[in-house]
């Protein structure tokens, strides 16, 4: 898809998203796609086997993580303070 490959060409570590009512992340010709979903909307079918590397679905959950000069580590939390992901990007 011309996205992807526009993306990779310039070097794109990660891309950050939503709309779809779950969490997934996954590896896009070497670009890291996280769609994090954050409502009380209806739920949507995870993706199917082997497509994403992480996937959960649920109604509200809370994305966090941390910054620094060498590293990006990105959390994923249910709204009760459960942590159900963490993934470190690589520098």
């Amino acid at each position: 898809m011309a996205l992807w490959k526009i993306l990779k060409d310039k070097k794109v570590t990660a891309v950050f998203n939503g709309h779809e009512h779950i969490q997934s992340r996954r590896k896009v010709d070497g670009v890291h796609q996280f769609v994090i979903g954050n409502t009380d909307s209806f739920d949507h079918d995870l993706p199917k086997a082997g497509v994403a590397d992480y996937s959960y679905r649920v109604r509200t959950l809370r994305p966090g993580g941390s910054l620094t000069a060498k590293e990006v580590t990105v959390k994923i939390y249910s709204v009760d303070g459960n942590q159900l992901d963490s993934f470190k990007l690589p520098s």
